[in-house]
């Protein structure tokens, strides 16, 4: 999938005020720290298999499922602290569910 798609029509979602940036930056912020922190802990070979960071930020839906389902304004937060927590709550739970079960590298839309 070609990322760049999506940068015309969120540019424009976020100058109308209709885009909630902060719940997206916290996604991609908390799957790059836990994955690279847990790519860097679990042994290659062990039970559990996280991939590298950029994997985990350029595989499965993650760009779709940050940037359009996470900012739903009807299941968003209202407040920016909420918003913060939501979207660092959404980004472990990607890392989670990717490294318990590698089989669902669309897991945002799982959760």
């Amino acid at each position: 999938m070609d990322r760049r798609r999506f940068l015309p029509p969120t540019a424009g979602l976020a100058a109308l005020g209709l885009l909630a940036w902060r719940v997206p930056v916290a996604i991609f912020a908390s799957v790059a720290a836990l994955s690279a922190l847990l790519h860097a802990v679990l042994p290659a070979d062990g039970a559990y298999h996280c991939p590298d960071a950029l994997s985990m930020l350029f595989s499965g839906g993650l760009t779709l499922g940050a940037v359009y389902m996470a900012t739903d304004p009807v299941t968003s937060p209202f407040t920016n602290r909420g918003k913060w927590i939501y979207g660092i709550m959404i980004g472990a739970m990607v890392v989670l569910i990717r490294t318990v079960n590698p089989a669902y590298p669309l897991s945002l839309i799982h959760i």
